[in-house]
């Protein structure tokens, strides 16, 4: 507890911002009495109790969990199509790495045979696509 206040009172003295979380319950109650509500935190809502958002992604401090979300929608089979599904998918700690360097492995097969923006790729290329995006 001591270490908590230790380490928020450095952070003010410095100018660095003082909000962090913690998944010790103990270290959370020392520190969330100071924190506000903004206007776009009232608007937007906030992330539900026991869970923050760390580097934009969803933290669940019970579980001590990251919650990478990937757009679903429409897929389509086009070189457009699978660029703007390889851009929604925001993961700045690279923990889908394994699974998105498939998809962009896809698009740079799509990208070599100098294929049109908005034209249908082939039919190996387009099962190749539909079986990864799905």
């Amino acid at each position: 507890l001591d270490v908590a206040y230790f380490r928020v009172s450095i952070r003010y003295q410095v100018g660095l911002g003082n909000k962090w979380h913690s998944n010790r319950r103990e270290s959370e109650e020392t520190t969330s009495d100071n924190e506000e509500k903004t206007f776009a935190k009232q608007q937007l809502g906030t992330p539900s109790e026991g869970e923050a958002s760390i580097l934009g992604l969803a933290w669940s401090k019970v579980k001590d969990e990251l919650k990478v979300v990937v757009p679903l929608g429409e897929v389509t089979t086009t070189k457009r199509g699978i660029l703007s599904k390889l851009a929604r998918i925001y993961d700045p700690l690279g923990l889908l790495s394994p699974r998105t360097l498939q998809g962009k492995i896809i698009y740079r097969e799509v990208c070599e045979k100098k294929i049109s923006w908005d034209a249908p790729l082939s039919a190996e290329q387009k099962n190749d696509w539909l079986k990864w995006a799905t």
